[in-house]
């Protein structure tokens, strides 16, 4: 994994790549992030609610 060599030559062939987001891809992760977030408070208040085991 750590080979600059390589790194370079995948670099070189592929110019085409560019690190961005669209718009949508960024509505995507929060809408994400949301439901995530609404899950994991779901679950917390059940397990609440369950007691100890």
């Amino acid at each position: 994994m750590n080979d600059p060599q390589g790194f370079e030559a995948i670099s070189r062939r592929e110019q085409g790549l560019q690190r961005r987001l669209s718009a949508a891809q960024m509505s995507m992760i929060a809408i994400g992030g949301a439901i995530g977030t609404g899950l994991f408070m779901g679950s917390a208040f059940a397990i609440g609610f369950a007691g100890p085991s």
